[in-house]
């Protein structure tokens, strides 16, 4: 044991799981420190006496084995508690339907503190109850500000004080926190109803649907939590309600899944889920740092959860840092503070992303119900994005096999025929909905998988395509994507993005697409889309070799124009506003690129109205601030990108899918809103549009995307299940698990990939043979190599 300095003194403002862990784990590898100073560890906790607020809790089998590794005691003393279950059940709509393989426990709260408050009193740490360690005031007597004070001898404070912390408050210009209000009411209840799994149950109702999440923590008792969207909430009149005619009017509404067992209510008040993010954890007062952990830091929201785990785990990553330092001086605690959040911060956020994505599901619940049951249920476990096709097929391979099975009559009665099964072993299994063909218009797709649209910045001067993209084009169209997608090319000289991109808006460049496609006639599975654009004011710019940014008058800059006279960037030139003269010389450059392109006999066409480029400048409110008649309300903003779409698709052939590349979020404040999104689709579906190709962003400069996996799709399944439009999602897709996963639950009809294909232009094929599908279209100079891939593939792995 370490005597040599004076004691560390630690002060933890809050007695919930994230103080008590971190106290219990710095108490007692204190004891067991061979060098530095005794770490002293006092707990403050607002409530009185041993109170404890909340039902239930849950970890996952993992998260326990992590806990129960590191705190071998709280593992034993729990032990006799614990509620074990692997099983997920979704009840929707007179259906229900079991996964298993999923491994969770559940624990009643109360048990939990307590049992951690004995370990940490049985470890020396100093508890006290009853008031709430918060900041002082700093300022002015009269209307002063809340400002955090140094404490006398603390050497450093932990504020753990939950999601209303009070010192996240004080310390707010410092840690400069985020909070966002999820849109659904919940209310946290408790019941007699005795469960040996997870349900999900599904109460449609007059005003919409009531989703409950219910889970058992003990013999006889279990959590029920209560979610709608607000229209319902108030529809139902439980705005109206106190807690227990609440749990009266639910016990109505969900009799048959309570098995007539009452609803328990403690604290059981109607709110909205705050969604906490703090731009840093831990700040400085008058020399004493001051970190946050658990919700009082970051929440993660309950359909995930994930918060006792997310409290838990921050406090062990916490205790590590400090009791990694050799000496627990001042610099030593900024250094253990800075090394917890460097570590730390890339899981909280993961988590987080998984959990307000599920979040935003819940709140999109009346898009949902009227999918088919496993389609439902498909969606529900996949709502995360933290769960794909892949890994519930580890988890549960018969249940998945029912799902592939429920997709494949539905195809059937859509008249989509297929082989819909693999050999797989002794057994024939139905295959990944991957592998479903798809009617566009007149042209019948193979399969779901999309190669997108992406730059290739290797044009020549004149804008013409070479044999980059005979080799480029070529060796896609071998791993044979459902659709080979060209990179954007303009319709004018003005159009263009840079000097290196091409053009089709003269003989020679069309005479250089033929030549550059013809290795991809070879394909005959394959269908070719060429993307027509026009960059607007985002044109005349290097390429992202040279550096990016605006192009000199010295290296050949050309004019700009835009929806108004809003230059792209700092630095960047201000285009001119275009007028009803220029705009109709556009539109002719469209439609005569479009013939264009049907003499080269393309399968399909698309015009590019995303990513802040000319059409999509209009659609904007960010970018399109005219006062005249194509600027104000949405629908006069889309005057124009639609009659440049109207006049291509009328020289475009029925026969013939014409697509449109949308983006339908700008990621800023005043950009585009869902109900914007909503009446662009419209317009879209008036018009004779057949594929909408769903992406974001790029509107601006100064955007703020959030992303991550998948990340796009959820707007293009707003188009898909509001207006039911054709659509293809696009967006940090990398694997055939998740692009199965967002065809099962309804979000996209295809599905594009980028960056995987650029590394691998036979991924279609690769993971074809690994699922055991022998696509069509081998070369036969390559037919050898495909035939021992497949091969190998049906081994035992």
């Amino acid at each position: 044991m370490a005597t040599m300095h004076p004691p560390i003194h630690i002060r933890i403002a809050g007695g919930g799981p994230a103080g008590l862990t971190l106290a219990l784990l710095l108490a007692q590898g204190s004891r067991h420190r061979t060098h530095g100073p005794l770490i002293e560890v006092e707990v403050q906790e607002a409530l009185p006496g041993q109170g404890s607020a909340g039902f239930g809790v849950v970890l996952s089998d993992e998260t326990q084995g992590e806990v129960w590794s590191r705190l071998p005691g709280l593992a034993d003393r729990l032990s006799p508690h614990w509620v074990r279950w692997d099983d997920l059940w979704v009840h929707h709509r007179g259906q229900a339907t079991r996964c298993g393989g999923h491994g969770f426990a559940g624990l009643g709260r109360t048990v939990l503190v307590q049992t951690l408050r004995e370990l940490a009193q049985e470890a020396g740490v100093k508890l006290t109850h009853g008031a709430a360690l918060e900041p002082g005031w700093d300022g002015e007597a009269d209307g002063g500000q809340m400002g955090a004070q140094a404490l006398p001898g603390v050497d450093l404070l932990v504020a753990a004080d939950g999601i209303q912390s009070a010192w996240r408050t004080a310390l707010a210009d410092d840690i400069r926190p985020r909070l966002t209000w999820m849109r659904n009411r919940f209310a946290w209840m408790g019941s007699t109803a005795p469960l040996t799994a997870f349900h999900y149950h599904v109460v449609e109702t007059a005003h919409g649907p009531v989703v409950a999440h219910a889970y058992p923590y003990e013999a006889h008792r279990s959590t029920w939590v209560f979610e709608m969207d607000e229209a319902c909430w108030q529809g139902l009149g439980l705005h109206l309600l106190d807690e227990a005619a609440s749990a009266r009017q639910l016990e109505h509404l969900f009799h048959s899944a309570l098995g007539g067992h009452p609803l328990l209510t403690h604290r059981s008040h109607w709110r909205r889920f705050p969604a906490l993010h703090c731009e840093r954890w831990w700040t400085e007062v008058g020399g004493m740092p001051v970190v946050l952990l658990g919700d009082a830091c970051a929440s993660a929201h309950y359909t995930v959860g994930s918060g006792t785990k997310l409290a838990m785990e921050s406090a062990m990553s916490l205790a590590d840092a400090l009791l990694a330092q050799e000496v627990l001086d001042a610099q030593g605690l900024r250094k253990a503070l800075a090394l917890h959040e460097t570590r730390r911060r890339v899981p909280v956020e993961i988590l987080q992303h998984h959990a307000e994505s599920s979040a935003q599901w819940f709140e999109r619940i009346r898009d949902h119900v009227a999918l088919p049951h496993m389609a439902f249920a498909m969606a529900l476990m996949t709502r995360s994005k933290a769960l794909t096709y892949d890994e519930l097929v580890r988890r549960d391979e018969a249940w998945m096999r029912q799902v592939d099975d429920a997709w494949w009559q539905r195809a059937a009665t859509e008249g989509l025929q297929a082989r819909a099964r693999r050999q797989a072993g002794d057994l024939l299994r139905p295959l990944p909905p991957m592998y479903t063909p798809l009617k566009l218009a007149g042209l019948a797709l193979a399969h779901r998988v999309v190669m997108a649209p992406m730059a290739q910045y290797q044009a020549d001067a004149l804008g013409r395509v070479g044999d980059w993209h005979l080799m480029h084009y070529g060796s896609h169209a071998q791993g044979l994507p459902a659709i080979l997608y060209g990179e954007m090319t303009a319709v004018s000289p003005e159009g263009r993005i840079t000097q290196a991109c091409p053009g089709l808006w003269n003989d020679v460049q069309e005479e250089a697409w033929r030549h550059a496609l013809s290795l991809v006639r070879r394909q005959p599975e394959v269908a070719f889309f060429m993307q027509l654009g026009h960059a607007g004011r985002k044109g005349s710019a290097r390429t992202p070799a040279a550096g990016d940014g605006p192009l000199a008058a010295s290296e050949g800059a050309w004019p700009l124009c835009a929806a108004s006279p809003l230059p792209w960037d700092e630095g960047w030139p201000t285009p001119e506003a275009l007028d009803e003269r220029a705009m109709a010389s556009i539109e002719a450059d469209f439609v005569q690129a479009a013939r264009r392109a049907l003499r080269l006999d393309v399968a399909g066409l698309e015009v590019h109205a995303a990513h802040g480029y000319l059409l999509a400048g209009f659609l904007s409110p960010l970018t399109n601030v005219r006062t005249d008649a194509w600027g104000g309300p949405v629908q006069a903003r889309l005057r124009f990108p639609m009659q440049v779409i109207r006049a291509v698709r009328s020289v475009w052939p029925a026969a013939r899918p014409l697509s449109v590349r949308l983006s339908l979020c700008d990621w800023a404040d005043g950009g585009l809103s869902e109900e914007d999104a909503l009446a662009i689709g419209r317009a879209m579906r008036d018009a004779g549009v057949d594929l909408v190709s769903v992406s974001t962003g790029q509107t601006v400069a100064h955007q703020q995307p959030r992303h991550g996996r998948m990340w796009q799709m959820p707007f293009a399944e707003l188009l898909k299940k509001r207006l039911g439009l054709t659509v293809m999602g696009v967006g940090a897709v990398t694997t055939s698990g998740q692009v199965n996963a967002l065809l099962h639950a309804g979000k996209a009809d295809l599905v594009a990939l980028g960056r995987p294909w650029l590394a691998d232009p036979f991924w279609m094929r690769r993971q074809a043979a690994l699922d055991g599908v022998s696509l069509p279209g081998s070369p036969a100079a390559y037919a050898a190599g495909w035939e021992q891939v497949e091969r190998q593939a049906r081994q035992p792995r």
